[in-house]
Parts: C-alpha cells; structure tokens; sequence
C-alpha cells in the first residue's frame, strides 16, 4: 500500500492531507503483511536527507521487512507550499543524487562524513535491514535517473 506524500491537497474536496509518514507508522502497528511506503517523498527542500533516512529506518524497526521508500524531485504545489524553497530542475536532480547517497550511506550503519554540494553530514548510521527497504524508480520530470548515478533501484 502506498500514500503520498502530500503536503499540498490536489483539490478541495479531499478534505486535508495527512502525515504520510505517521499514516505508514500507525498502519504498520495494525498490519502483519502488506508493504507500506511512499509514492514519492522528496527528500530535498520540505525534508532533509538525513530525516528520510531515520525516519525509514525507525519504519523498518516497525514493520520489518515491509516499508519501501519512493524518492523524487519534488513539485511546487508541495514543497513550495510547505516554505521549503524550490529550484531549477537540474538543481532538483543534483540534490536527488546526493540525497540517495546520503540516505543509503546513513543506512550503513557506519560513521558517514560527507561534504556534499547542498548538506554536509557527519553523524553515526542507522543499522537496518538496508535490502528490505525498497526503493522504485525515481521519475524526475517524466526521465528515469540513471541507475550508475543513484546505484541499483529495486521493487
């Protein structure tokens, strides 16, 4: 099951939309078997790399085995509205590079000290069950990444 990752309503009539993450949270808690995950979180203005990656390892804890993580560059209708700045696509497609290094270095488990373009990071990983956590293909404005720049994308 998938829910996005809305800030932002579509239209009016869907009333308001919910925390994602708190939804998969809750859901994992009254679930035994489906996989529950996002369709896409960006993890570049409205959220910071390194929270994608605590908040999908602390999901995992909660659900072993059944979380999954889609990532994407974003629209303006969310993450604009949300205060979280907004940028040139390339810009966007860069800091999606670098927040999957990110997110999957902290996944580790290992000490992770980058000096990126957009964050640097320093700070202990997060040992999970890294291949249980899978990731989709990320679309950036209708092109697909290439796998050699965000590493193999699974589910």
């Amino acid at each position: 099951m998938w829910t996005s990752d809305h800030f932002e309503l579509w239209q009016p009539n869907e009333g308001h939309s919910g925390s994602a993450w708190t939804l998969i949270a809750a859901l994992s808690q009254r679930t035994n078997r489906i996989n529950l995950g996002t369709g896409v979180t960006c993890p570049i203005f409205r959220y910071r790399p390194a929270i994608v990656a605590q908040v999908w390892a602390t999901l995992e804890l909660l659900a072993p085995h059944r979380v999954f993580l889609g990532l994407g560059t974003g629209e303006n209708l969310n993450v604009g509205a949300a205060g979280g700045g907004w940028a040139s696509y390339n810009e966007r497609a860069s800091r999606l590079i670098e927040a999957v290094k990110i997110i999957r270095s902290l996944w580790t488990g290992d000490q992770v000290q980058i000096d990126g373009q957009f964050w640097d990071i320093f700070a202990g990983g997060y040992t999970i069950h890294r291949e249980c956590i899978f990731q989709y293909a990320l679309l950036l404005e209708g092109q697909r990444v290439p796998d050699s720049r965000v590493g193999t994308v699974t589910g």
